[in-house]
């Protein structure tokens, strides 16, 4: 046995001083092979380090960004500080990539220190800079959370001043395809959402406008009166599929058109790239989900022998997901508080992904609703006519106006030229005309 030991910021101890002291001297020794394991894999990330400082600070092609060898590193309590060197035309300077240390902060016993600690940082860096400019202090160009997390729910935007921000609304591929129907916006363009519950509601509410205000969104008073208790139902089932320790976030960016056409594959069917990316948000980590096309089945047709057909398929896939959701985090040595993997799985046990899937289609809802969500056969018209009358006050009448709506729209579409696709209106009444 060593005579003495090695203490990383203090330097060698005897074993009776260390017998003395009223730090965990245990957990104090491991920091030592910690920190050495630490710097190489900062070490071996060189590139990507490189790449993110040329991204954050807008450098050229043809400037130089170098990480210095780790010798030249600095390191603090907490932190390691990476050197990186840059050069941009007659100009040279230094700037560091900062890097909490896992084993310092309680990561591995409470998972989400890391980026606790991050969080406050940042907010103390901007606090000061706003308010305190005569202050001197580092210059902050920019910061990465461990688990990729976005604070709200929403989609990118570009600002006037060139910066990209999470702050406008989630505008899903589903939803621009309603309003450009016709449906009314229920959410403005800067309106992002800090709370899952208030997403779903905010959805339901978006469907609900759609439907008063598409024409022919029904065929008759009982079509009318079934989309009605749909809806109402949906709110009714909607906290089953809400997950209480995730209601906050952290949200996580998906792709909501992500079909066959959008992916691009080798001759192995290896992916290789995504084309496509405009409606990609922040959303739920519970609307994460086995793609419903992987059996080329419309999402309203998986049931009895193809729902079981699709299980085995989606079986399948979750298990090369977890491999990847594991060999990603061996990669990033994080410790990611959110298991994807389990996520999805609990979310197709509870049945919650038909559930997510009615919010996000145009009009899966009244297909999915009675033969995945409900007891079977609880929905009789007797009780689709009894809960329609909870969908709103005014029930009665929504039901009279939609049927009027459907019966205008029917003598509007009866009256079309079909060789000029023109329609002339003369004193209220339909008629066919030239332009």
């Amino acid at each position: 046995m060593p005579s003495t030991l090695e203490l990383v910021g203090r330097g060698p101890i005897t074993i009776e001083s260390a017998i003395g002291e009223e730090k965990n001297v245990i957990n104090w020794l491991s920091y030592g092979p910690a920190t050495d394991r630490f710097y190489q894999e900062l070490w071996a990330q060189k590139d990507s380090i490189e790449a993110l400082v040329k991204h954050h600070l807008a450098l050229d092609r043809g400037d130089l960004c170098r990480v210095l060898p780790s010798h030249c590193w600095i390191r603090g309590s907490f932190n390691v500080c990476v050197f990186v060197e840059v050069k941009s035309g007659n100009s040279a300077r230094k700037v560091i990539f900062r890097c909490p240390m896992p084993y310092k902060l309680a990561e591995a016993r409470y998972p989400g220190s890391i980026d606790e600690k991050l969080s406050s940082e940042v907010g103390a860096h901007i606090w000061i800079e706003e308010n305190c400019p005569e202050i001197r202090s580092p210059h902050l160009f920019g910061f990465g959370m461990m688990d990729g997390r976005h604070a709200r729910i929403g989609s990118f935007q570009l600002n006037d001043n060139g910066t990209v921000t999470l702050t406008n609304r989630p505008l899903t591929c589903s939803m621009m395809i309603l309003e450009n129907d016709g449906a009314t916006r229920t959410m403005p363009t800067n309106h992002t959402i800090n709370c899952t519950d208030a997403f779903v509601s905010d959805m339901l509410t978006f469907h609900d406008h759609r439907f008063l205000s598409q024409p022919n969104a029904v065929n008759d008073e009982s079509d009318c009166r079934t989309q009605m208790a749909v809806k109402t139902l949906l709110r009714v089932v909607a906290h089953n599929y809400i997950k209480r320790e995730l209601r906050n976030g952290p949200f996580l960016l998906q792709h909501t058109d992500l079909h066959a056409s959008n992916i691009l594959v080798d001759k192995d069917w290896n992916v290789t790239g995504l084309i496509d990316l405009e409606w990609i948000c922040a959303l739920p980590a519970e609307k994460l989900a086995v793609p419903y096309w992987l059996t080329g089945c419309a999402i309203d047709d998986i049931e009895g022998e193809k729902l079981d057909k699709f299980d085995l398929v989606r079986q399948e896939f979750m298990h090369i997901f977890k491999e990847e959701e594991q060999v990603t985090k061996m990669k990033a040595k994080a410790s990611h508080k959110i298991s994807l993997s389990k996520i999805m799985h609990d979310m197709w046990d509870s049945k919650g992904v038909w559930f997510w899937y009615c919010l996000s289609s145009v009009n899966a809802m009244y297909f999915l609703l009675e033969p995945h969500l409900l007891p079977p056969k609880s929905l009789s018209l007797e009780a689709e006519r009894v809960m329609s009358r909870f969908w709103s006050r005014e029930s009665e009448d929504i039901v009279r106006k939609k049927l009027a709506d459907k019966k205008a729209y029917d003598v509007t579409r009866e009256s079309r030229d079909p060789s000029s696709g023109v329609i002339c209106i003369y004193k209220g009444c339909l008629g066919l005309g030239p332009l």
